[in-house]
């Protein structure tokens, strides 16, 4: 039947459809993982017609249309070496958004700095969540990093609901930028380098359950969260960690000067610790499983 089917297509559809049933259709399938041309701050001149994904989006009305489309205009024809999604992780004040942005430079990729957090707190309209907090009761205000930073142990019940709900937040808001940048390198044929990712959000949840800071709603929706990562979102070509102990963390703490972070308790060498061991074994031992090293 399929071959029957197959017969009648034209030979740009019947070549879509069977990269389609091979999975080739996957970027890291196709693109060399080991391949990167440096253009020294200047413009790739390797790029083929980009799609212009931000004016027509993909439309969840016109689906069946779109899959065939997709036959006749899949992403391949876009990739080039450098079509590559590069992901910076490392621990807090390590350096991570300096060194994506001079990396990013170097090879003519879109440069993504870490969740800030206007971003994370900000409405889709551009109104800051935070506004609202004059208004709200205290089990109810929108936490921000100052809020986690000043608190203290013992954590009462509602700080660990506000410190989830914002953990919550920071977690949508990677997956996000993931997957704008999946769009982007599919779309285009530019590469991205992104710093932080929704699979690194997995050491913050290690250090702050260890400090019993999340409840066990939101660790089980972490855990669903990174599963259908996992499944649906391509990984990383490269995923570069910079790894700092924890005496040099404390010493980029103290030269930046951030009093919400200089004078915090939850900012403590067993914290920062912990986050390093998150990494190690949730992060880059899970990523080692997928990849090639």
């Amino acid at each position: 039947m399929a071959h029957a089917i197959t017969r009648g297509l034209p030979s740009r559809l019947r070549s879509g459809l069977s990269l389609l049933q091979k999975g080739a259709l996957r970027p890291d399938t196709y693109v060399p993982a080991a391949t990167l041309i440096p253009t020294h701050g200047a413009k790739y001149d390797g790029y083929a017609k980009p799609w212009n994904y931000k004016s027509l989006p993909f439309n969840m009305l016109n689906n069946a249309l779109f899959s065939l489309f997709a036959l006749i205009d899949y992403p391949r024809k876009r990739l080039n070496p450098n079509s590559k999604l590069i992901v910076v992780e490392g621990s807090i004040a390590v350096g991570k958004n300096e060194f994506a942005e001079k990396l990013a430079k170097e090879f003519d990729l879109v440069y993504v700095p870490s969740v800030s957090e206007k971003l994370v707190h900000l409405h889709p309209n551009g109104f800051d969540l935070r506004l609202l907090n004059d208004t709200l009761t205290s089990g109810h205000k929108f936490y921000d990093l100052a809020d986690f930073y000043g608190a203290s142990a013992p954590l009462t019940d509602s700080q660990v609901a506000q410190i989830s709900y914002m953990q919550q937040f920071y977690f949508v808001k990677r997956c996000y930028l993931y997957a704008q940048a999946m769009q982007h390198i599919l779309s285009t044929g530019q590469g991205v380098v992104l710093t932080g990712s929704a699979f690194g959000d997995a050491a913050y949840t290690y250090a702050m359950n260890e400090m019993k800071a999340l409840a066990p709603d939101y660790l089980e929706f972490n855990e669903n969260g990174l599963k259908l990562m996992h499944s649906e979102a391509f990984r990383p070509h490269a995923t570069i960690y910079l790894d700092a102990p924890v005496a040099t963390i404390r010493q980029k703490i103290k030269a930046r000067n951030d009093p919400r972070e200089v004078n915090s308790s939850v900012l403590s060498d067993k914290y920062l610790q912990s986050l390093e061991d998150g990494y190690k074994k949730e992060v880059l031992q899970i990523g080692r499983a997928s990849c090639r090293e």
